[in-house]
């Protein structure tokens, strides 16, 4: 929409510039398929397959990346209906400036009802990611695999929550959907956007203790848990994410529109680059031992037998360990 007759000066109010907006979203969307498409490569080279966490990080770039492009082309809309809810007399000075208000508010609620699920679906689709990774490392204690599924069915029941979250605060169309950025809605939407984020935040430090649960009782050295759980943790940074994502909502009496769609694309495109990183660690082990078996390879035809037979029983074991290179846990005792 053509918003040249309006003053400029509006455009630069609110904590957040739309120059700073643009540039931010682009930079952490482009950092984040960067991250998840150098993955990709380091799976498809080392692994010659795709696992099933890979096609959940693809998605949630797929959504990322469709977000961050709606971002771009409604940022005026978004802007706009922002100083309206920043300067209730801006609506005045816009009517008599001619400007089309019932457009500029259309274009805003179809991108309001569209990035905001979208940018959900991509944070959950990279939990869901991490819970699929985890599963191979739990796969052998129990109560573990009990906790996993605990949480796998409190994400799977939070997804359509956090998703249709927006809905739940003021579904109007045209003119009548100024009165969600107004006083009287404020309780409701900012309700709603705390419960979603709450949700989210639960979640993440669920995941977090799987790794934290399955490292206690393994026999490592101290460092090297330290180590392997700072690369399983690495969701914190989520967390963290939506933190400081809820703590700028209220603003002025109002929802932060801006700031709370910029921590969205912030918190996805931390997400996808913490998933990406996760997994770092376990492709470079792979690459190693598959070069190792390349060596083992090349070795003469009369070495001995017994030595190659203890390799291929060891080399089960490791494949077994392969995912973070983790040493055995103990046994269940009855």
């Amino acid at each position: 929409m053509d918003t040249s007759s309006l003053n400029p000066a509006f455009f630069n109010e609110g904590r957040i510039s739309q120059i700073s907006f643009q540039i931010g979203i682009g930079f952490c969307c482009g950092l984040s398929l960067i991250a998840a498409a150098t993955r990709i490569v380091l799976q498809i080279r080392v692994r010659f397959r795709l696992e099933l966490d890979d096609y959940f990080l693809i998605f949630a770039c797929i959504c990322l990346l469709a977000s961050t492009v709606l971002a771009y082309v409604r940022v005026e809309a978004l802007y706009f209906v922002e100083k309206v809810g920043l300067n209730p007399e801006f609506l005045l000075y816009a009517i008599k400036s001619h400007a089309d208000i019932v457009g500029e508010i259309n274009d805003y609620t179809k991108f309001y009802f569209a990035i905001t699920p979208l940018l959900w679906t991509s944070i959950f689709a990279v939990k869901f990611a991490y819970l699929v990774f985890f599963r191979q490392l739990v796969d052998r204690v129990k109560p573990l695999v009990t906790y996993w599924k605990i949480i796998l069915g409190i994400t799977t029941v939070s997804c359509p929550i956090c998703i249709s979250s927006t809905f739940f605060s003021c579904v109007k169309w045209g003119l009548e959907a100024v009165v969600c950025i107004q006083p009287r809605y404020f309780r409701r939407s900012l309700g709603v956007a705390i419960l979603a984020i709450v949700l989210d935040i639960g979640i993440d430090m669920m995941i977090v203790s799987l790794p934290v649960c399955l490292l206690w009782n393994a026999r490592m050295k101290r460092g090297q848990k330290i180590q392997i759980g700072i690369f399983l943790s690495l969701n914190l940074f989520m967390a963290m994410t939506a933190g400081v994502r809820v703590s700028g909502l209220n603003h002025d009496g109002h929802i932060d529109e801006v700031w709370l769609n910029l921590w969205e694309i912030v918190e996805a495109s931390v997400a996808i680059c913490m998933i990406s990183l996760t997994s770092f660690r376990s492709i470079f082990i792979a690459s190693t031992k598959s070069q190792a078996a390349k060596e083992r390879a090349k070795q003469p035809w009369y070495s001995s037998t017994l030595e190659n037979v203890r390799i291929r029983k060891k080399q089960r074991s490791e494949d077994q360990e392969e995912m973070l290179d983790m040493p055995t846990m103990p046994a269940k005792t009855s």
